[in-house]
């Protein structure tokens, strides 16, 4: 939805009687600034099923795009700390590994995590019976015991290394050291995702980056990311016209392969349900005799 026009000094050059490099053809140009308003809230639901990926349409085609920045948004902190990207736990008990699986959900504290984490490992598999998952307040650490034989825990080999709880439970991402106990190095981590990028497909020739990186803020039901904060005005080469744009809301994290090489990589944001509202900013160049309007109804 459009908002609002700004025209900025259309040539300083030549207003102070100097050579013009805003000229194109012989044509005096000028910068204007326009707002549109994008909510995943209006995405077609059968095309776009989710928040993290969908499309909008421009009320009027843009033309000869050159600058964009995120002016406002409002980004819903809603994807579970213990989402499907890191609630799997693999034990080596003698020469078997054992794949535990966390259940999905929003775990508000390091004692309904450790209770959580105990029943899950028992309900694995009867090896396991005697494992009992404890934490400690103080330390704000979790200790997982098997009860005598020595176990580890494979957060860097395992069948699920790459959606594993390694953060979730304050462990390096590595495999540990056999041993009858093992207690985190770090503190639990029950803050979920902390950072989110924003791409535009239609931009990415473009821009070869995200539009922006939000810093999703703990325990904060919403993300209210403004334009005095630090925003990114990206500037490219014109882009000739814009009828829509699609929107991609990605996690960054890491993949661990089979030879233990790392590597980046991107996941969708699960907003469960919640939509996202963006307010962007466009700068067009226009030329004053009107031969190339930024905005059009063709």
């Amino acid at each position: 939805m459009f908002i609002s026009q700004q025209t900025h000094v259309s040539c300083r050059s030549c207003a102070k009687g100097m050579t013009c490099y805003g000229h194109m053809d012989g044509l005096h140009t000028r910068k204007l600034w326009w707002q549109f308003q994008f909510t995943s809230e209006n995405r077609d639901m059968n095309a776009w099923p989710t928040a993290a990926e969908w499309r909008q349409d421009i009320s009027s085609p843009v033309r000869n795009l050159t600058r964009l920045t995120i002016l406002n948004s409002l980004i819903p902190l809603k994807e579970y700390n213990v989402s499907s990207w890191c609630n799997r736990l693999d034990i080596l008990l003698g020469a078997t590994q054992y794949n535990v699986t966390l259940p999905v959900g929003e775990y508000t504290s390091g004692g309904n995590l450790s209770t959580a984490l105990t029943a899950a490992i028992i309900a694995t598999d009867a090896a396991l019976a005697a494992f009992v998952t404890s934490y400690d307040a103080l330390t704000d650490k979790i200790t997982i015991a098997s009860g005598g034989p020595v176990f580890s825990l494979l957060f860097g080999t395992g069948a699920f290394n790459n959606t594993s709880l390694w953060k979730v439970l304050g462990f390096p991402r590595v495999d540990t050291v056999a041993a009858a106990t093992q207690t985190s190095a770090g503190r639990i981590n029950l803050h979920g995702v902390q950072v989110l990028d924003i791409f535009i497909n239609e931009l990415t020739n473009s821009l070869q980056a995200p539009v922006a990186r939000i810093l999703l803020k703990p325990n904060d039901d919403t993300t209210f990311y403004h334009e005095m904060e630090i925003v990114p005005t990206h500037e490219f080469a014109p882009i000739a016209r814009l009828t829509f744009l699609t929107f991609r809301f990605l996690v960054p994290y890491q993949t661990i392969n089979s030879l233990g090489q790392t590597s980046a990589d991107y996941r969708s944001y699960d907003f469960n349900g919640f939509n996202v509202y963006l307010t962007l900013g466009f700068q067009v160049a226009e030329l004053t005799n009107g031969q190339t309007p930024m905005l059009s109804t063709s």
